[in-house]
């Protein structure tokens, strides 16, 4: 997360701006070296998120699910999406919106890295929750799953990528998505058979790179 808030690889004090700071490992935050209030800082000082009890976890798919709604998104939808209450929710969109009209994201900006660290986050998530499942429905029904699901083409790339990866329960986010299945009745249940048939279906439309194995 570090190198997309500060992509030069320069941590700075967003107070006063000295770059010569120190990381504590322990608390997961820097301090300045001049003695000044708010020496100590977060990944999130200076954002909108700063202050906020809300975890990047949910942010990020709530800026993502903002950002790329054409016809816009309502606060209930958020709510049932990223799973937090409906007046969180509301409070998430006004100061989003109010970022995103006054550009005070500062280094978070760029869709394509709040969806693939938003996607980062939420495979995390799923995968830790649902690693103990052995019901499909299970896996596929986690709030994060659907929330992943919820970013529709978008996340395709990054979806393909995680399956060449390492192989996982995706088939079922690949077919609600691309609303197709590419794999034979008689391959059903067969995870190395199911991932190679999508792999080959992910080539034949971009998603993935010829030359990637």
């Amino acid at each position: 997360m570090a190198r997309f808030r500060w992509p030069d690889g320069q941590v700075t004090c967003p107070t006063c701006g000295r770059r010569d700071v120190r990381f504590i490992p322990t608390r997961r935050i820097w301090q300045c070296q001049s003695n000044h209030a708010r020496r100590q800082f977060s990944i999130q000082a200076g954002t909108i998120f700063e202050d906020s009890p809300i975890g990047l976890r949910k942010w990020l798919p709530a800026i993502w699910m903002i950002a790329n709604a054409k016809n816009g998104v309502s606060s209930y939808e958020i709510h049932r999406a990223i799973g937090v209450t409906q007046k969180t929710a509301w409070s998430m969109l006004h100061r989003i919106r109010l970022a995103m009209q006054s550009e005070t994201f500062d280094q978070m900006r760029g869709q394509a890295a709040v969806l693939k660290i938003a996607f980062e986050r939420l495979t995390e998530d799923w995968q830790r929750d649902t690693r103990h499942l052995s019901f499909d429905r299970q896996i596929a029904m986690h709030p994060s799953y659907q929330a992943i699901i919820g970013m529709g083409p978008a996340a395709l790339p990054l979806i393909f990528d995680a399956l060449q990866n390492e192989l996982d329960h995706w088939f079922y986010a690949l077919a609600v998505i691309t609303r197709e299945n590419p794999v034979p009745q008689n391959e059903a249940g067969h995870m190395e058979q199911m991932r190679e048939r999508w792999l080959a279906w992910g080539r034949r439309r971009g998603y993935i790179q010829q030359n990637a194995a």
